[in-house]
């Protein structure tokens, strides 16, 4: 039964809260780009954020990017984050992240005579490399060979719900590390040993990539879908962290092959963007040529090779508009938001 809320004075709780965002307690983190975050407020607490794209246009690399950010002295309100890598090993994570640091895509390669190099580097930047690998987990299932061909098990959707659960939970517990008695070689009864474990709450969770989720087979796949993104917004929700899962998107053919993709494209997953705060996809090619917005409603025209489309942004103002950027080298830079092409509605987001 739902019961009507007695009268009382809401303000209090208002304040509270305003307070906690003062001192970073409740508050958005600024992503590496200040144009995005005022198209959609992307880390927001409470946000779950959708990251569509087809395959090898830079999800993963975006991603990392954000979680580089993050390992910054600089940078302020994030606490804990965890990076859940389900298509690729932790060591693949650690090069790409690496590429990211240097800026040498060198770092990616495997060239013997290259080997030095990349041995240099990861001595140069050993620390950030320590300080991630606290952060980053793999898929627990190792890969196996399927008609002569490595391929990475999906991971059950269970699974992965119970560890964003503890993830966005945090722990601290007391664990018996061994076991009380009798010690027969000091002749004296002997306490346990106890000690406290604490890992703090994420305030930042990514999950890369759905596509290594297991659902289940006919119907009762879609209904675990369903089940899945339900759960996943509930969490997230509750306990107000961020949570940024990536979404393959299957290749267009024909027409539709430079057509920019829409939330409606991430077919295999419908309930999850509905239930998202935020959806933005992730389109390139080689390169591409668009009037971009300047400050005072003026425009000029830039090259840029990526372009996010934000299909959803519950608590940014970017709802249907396009941001052009570029990914030069391992990082994606921001050029400026796409003005509309001419005969549709044209109004500065400045």
């Amino acid at each position: 039964m739902i019961e009507f809320p007695q009268w009382r004075c809401a303000q209090p709780e208002l304040h509270e809260e305003f307070e906690r965002e003062q001192y970073h307690e409740r508050s958005s983190i600024a992503s590496p780009w200040k144009i995005l975050d005022r198209m959609t407020n992307l880390l927001r607490p409470g946000a779950l954020v959708v990251l569509g794209g087809y395959q090898g246009f830079g999800k993963t690399l975006f991603c990392q990017q954000i979680a580089w950010e993050f390992c910054k002295p600089s940078h302020h309100g994030v606490g804990n984050w965890y990076y859940l890598m389900l298509e690729e090993r932790k060591i693949d994570f650690q090069r790409r992240m690496l590429a990211h640091i240097s800026g040498l895509w060198g770092v990616l390669s495997d060239r013997p005579e290259e080997a030095a190099q990349r041995q240099e580097i990861a001595m140069q930047h050993s620390m950030e490399l320590d300080e991630m690998d606290r952060h980053v987990l793999e898929n627990p299932l190792k890969p196996v060979k399927v008609k002569g061909k490595m391929v990475v098990p999906e991971l059950g959707f269970k699974e992965v719900l119970a560890w964003v659960t503890e993830a966005l939970a945090g722990e601290n517990k007391e664990v018996v590390v061994r076991p009380g008695g009798f010690n027969e070689t000091m002749g004296v009864e002997v306490a346990p040993l106890k000690e406290q474990r604490t890992r703090p709450a994420a305030r930042v969770v990514f999950i890369d990539s759905l596509s290594f989720i297991s659902f289940g087979s006919g119907s009762q796949k879609w209904d675990n879908q369903d089940l899945f993104a339900r759960q996943l917004a509930g969490l997230v929700e509750s306990s107000q962290g961020t949570v940024i899962v990536v979404a393959h998107i299957r290749k267009q053919r024909g027409a539709d092959q430079d057509r920019i993709p829409t939330a409606d494209d991430i077919r295999e997953f419908p309930m999850l963007p509905k239930l998202a705060k935020t959806v933005i996809l992730l389109y390139a090619r080689r390169e591409m040529e668009s009037e971009i917005f300047r400050a005072g409603g003026l425009t000029d025209t830039a090259k840029h090779n990526r372009l996010i489309a934000v299909d959803k942004a519950r608590y940014g103002d970017g709802t249907g508009q396009k941001l052009a950027m570029n990914l030069a080298q391992v990082a994606f830079e921001e050029i400026g938001i796409i003005a509309p092409k001419k005969g549709k509605k044209n109004e500065t987001p400045f």
